[in-house]
C-alpha cells in the first residue's frame, strides 16, 4: 500500500495505491480515492484499476463492540478475470475467500497489537512460493 496523495484534512481526496494477491498466480493492481469522510462513523471510497466501483464503510458502537459494515460494489476489470470468470468462477471465488480469511486474520492480529498485547504473532505469510517471491521483490 502506498499513499499517492494525502488529500484534504479529514482524508477526502486521499489516493492510495494497492497491490493485492490471493493464492492464484495473478495479482491485482488498483487504487482508491476517499470520496467522503464522517469520522468516526465511516467513510466512502472509489476504486480504479483492476477493480472499479465504490465502497462505503460504516461504524457504530454497540456496547463494548464496534459494528462494522462495508458495502463494496465493484467489478473486476483485469482482462484475465473478465475473460475467464465464466469458466473459472469457482476457483476465483475460492481464492477470494482465502484472501478474505487472511485479511480477517491480519486485522485480528493488528487489533491485538493496538490493544497493547505483547506476544502477538506476525501476520500470515504468503502461501505459495510465487507469492513469497513477489512480496520480497516489492518490498
Amino acid at each position: 500500500m502506498k499513499v499517492r496523495e494525502k488529500g484534504q484534512p479529514g482524508g477526502i481526496g486521499k489516493l492510495v495505491e494497492l497491490y493485492t494477491k490471493g493464492w492464484l498466480s495473478y495479482s491485482l493492481k488498483w487504487h482508491f480515492r476517499a470520496t467522503a469522510a464522517d469520522f468516526p462513523r465511516g467513510f466512502a471510497l472509489h476504486a480504479m484499476g483492476d477493480f472499479v466501483g465504490d465502497g462505503v464503510w460504516e461504524f457504530r458502537q454497540d456496547g463494548e463492540y464496534c459494528i462494522v459494515a462495508y458495502d463494496w460494489r465493484i467489478s473486476a476489470e483485469k482482462p484475465l478475470l473478465k475473460k475467464l470468470t465464466w469458466l473459472l468462477r469457482a476457483i476465483f471465488s475460492a481464492s477470494h475467500e482465502w484472501a478474505m480469511r487472511k485479511g480477517l486474520e491480519s486485522q485480528e492480529l493488528e487489533l491485538r497489537r493496538r490493544r497493547g498485547e505483547q506476544q502477538v504473532p506476525p501476520p500470515p505469510k504468503p502461501t505459495f512460493p510465487h507469492n513469497f517471491l513477489s512480496n520480497k521483490i516489492l518490498k
